[in-house]
């Protein structure tokens, strides 16, 4: 399905036990794409084996770490400063979502791990109080091993709020943010938040503006993985009901194919070798339907991917239509 959406590379975005699984697929020889993995915290004795590298063995490796530090907006268990203006049934009026990791100390530690080990860790924080968490856990991480060139990753933050933009800055964080939201969610996100705040779910233009470093992602198999739908709704940012959800935060065509190319290259530390079609990188390429950078916007949602080539192979060829 990935090499179908044009992936060449993909992303395990928390292995536990399933890194052995992976591990003994590269083994054999079975991948045909590249496939990073990121292990949860709580099996960091992983990162001590030879799949920890910046280099693939058998197209697998392993990237870093993965912290969860909340749940899901939709779902509202995400964990948020606010209450929710719709609390589940059986919730308080100000319930406002949870923590994953209650403790600060706690979450403080598994960042002295990964700072101390210079490993990267990506953190999973959608409400705008576990991002406060993350924030705060980093901070104290560098207060003792420094602010260094380790790409550690905020995933999702659709509840990010600007002021926390503005401490990813300061503490090397990239954002990678899932506009994908804004249609399967986002009408139901201001519901959940009101309107005001619902403009704002995963705020792209402003993270780009404050000079944030930004990918976007699919969360798969929370949605599929379909990278022009994906593009469509970093551009569009429409609604299942047609509503424009935060017009001020809509990327354009390039800005969005650069999130997966380019600028996801970087985050994974393979920005030498792939994201641009420039000499001596790898010939990881595809061959889509049309032009997402002329078409209309609305037009982007349908480009497929016809072919799908990695290292100059051909790992993936749509049927022709009948």
């Amino acid at each position: 399905m990935a090499k179908s959406y044009g992936y060449t590379t993909a992303q395990e975005g928390k292995a536990m036990e399933q890194h052995e699984l992976l591990a003994a697929f590269a083994e054999k020889g079975l991948f045909d794409i590249d496939i990073v993995s990121y292990v949860d915290h709580t099996k960091s004795d992983y990162l001590k084996t030879k799949w920890y590298s910046k280099t693939y063995t058998n197209n697998y490796r392993i990237g870093g770490l993965k912290i969860t530090l909340d749940g899901s907006p939709q779902g509202r268990t995400a964990w948020r400063t606010q209450p929710y203006l719709i609390p589940p049934d059986g919730a308080p009026k100000d319930y406002k979502g949870y923590p994953a990791i209650p403790n600060i100390e706690d979450v403080a530690n598994v960042y002295r791990m990964a700072f101390k080990n210079n490993w990267q860790i990506l953190s999973h924080a959608n409400g705008d109080a576990a991002v406060d968490q993350m924030i705060e856990g980093m901070r104290m991480a560098s207060n003792e091993y420094g602010i260094k060139d380790r790409r550690n990753v905020m995933i999702h933050g659709q509840y990010v709020r600007e002021d926390q933009l503005d401490s990813l800055k300061q503490l090397n964080v990239i954002a990678s943010l899932f506009p994908l939201h804004t249609f399967y969610w986002g009408d139901w996100h201001e519901q959940l938040i009101g309107e005001e705040l619902g403009q704002k779910i995963s705020p792209t233009r402003t993270a780009l503006n404050k000079g944030v470093k930004l990918t976007i992602h699919t969360d798969a198999p929370v949605a599929l993985p379909n990278l022009m739908r994906m593009v469509w709704t970093a551009v569009s940012r429409t609604s299942r009901s047609g509503k424009i959800i935060g017009q001020n935060e809509r990327l354009t065509a390039y800005e969005a194919m650069k999130c997966l190319t380019e600028w996801s290259a970087y985050q994974h530390f393979e920005d030498d070798k792939k994201g641009t079609l420039t000499e001596g990188k790898l010939a990881d390429l595809v061959i889509l339907s049309n032009n997402p950078l002329k078409v209309e916007t609305e037009a982007i949602k349908d480009i497929e991917v016809l072919q799908t080539i990695k290292e100059g192979n051909f790992v993936f060829d749509r049927p022709l239509k009948k």
